[in-house]
């Protein structure tokens, strides 16, 4: 029902019912449509009616062309606000494709391989590293003013798992098990909560 009430269909059924509705009132005081030669013409009564459905089509001229712009612009504000987050979702999945290449991982040197892969430079060098580190960080407050639903803690854990794994191991040539364990089941557990509000909040038919 929501999507039908903002499809370009409703605007249309609303003016039929209400011209149904107005033809009724009419109808109901007396108003007919009928074929009289004999009788003369009312000119009063044509005026009257000519003035009043004047009116009523200044008054849908005006709801209409009040109505139009204001949808445009709601969509275009649409359109923005699914282009930032669309934007952001993916760079976010960067890290869960990341997280899920490192659980299969063999060694480390796979690990630097699909760094590459994916954020386009080795977890090698530990400047890079540390400066994604910091990015991911300052996505803190996108997501959260994007993707509201997204809790302040689960993030965070986040952003501190993947500094303890990436500056604190892979930097240092070290992968430690319990440490990827950890980062990936860090990753994976936020993905499999949030996966599907971020799909929500991409859905244009919303």
């Amino acid at each position: 029902m929501k999507q039908f009430i903002k499809g370009r269909w409703f605007p249309l059924v609303v003016a039929l019912v209400c011209g149904a509705g107005l033809m009724g009132v009419l109808f109901w005081q007396g108003f007919r449509i009928t074929y009289a030669p004999e009788l003369e013409n009312s000119w009063d009564a044509i005026s009257a009616c000519a003035a009043w459905a004047g009116v009523i089509m200044s008054f849908v001229a005006i709801m209409f062309a009040i109505w139009v712009p204001i949808r445009i612009a709601n969509r275009q504000d649409k359109i923005a606000l699914f282009e930032k987050r669309y934007e952001l979702y993916n760079q976010l999945k960067n890290h869960y494709v990341f997280a899920a290449m490192v659980k299969k991982a063999k060694n480390i040197k796979y690990i630097y391989l699909y760094s590459e892969t994916v954020f386009g430079f080795s977890f090698e060098d530990s400047d890079k590293v540390s400066q994604l580190n910091h990015a991911t960080a300052n996505l803190y407050s996108k997501v959260l003013f994007l993707f509201p639903m997204v809790a302040e803690k689960d993030f965070q854990n986040v952003v501190n798992a993947e500094a303890d794994y990436f500056l604190r191991g892979i930097c240092n040539n070290t992968d430690e098990k319990a440490k990827r364990e950890e980062y990936v089941s860090t990753i994976s557990k936020f993905w499999s909560k949030y996966d599907s509000v971020f799909k929500s909040y991409l859905d244009m038919s919303n």
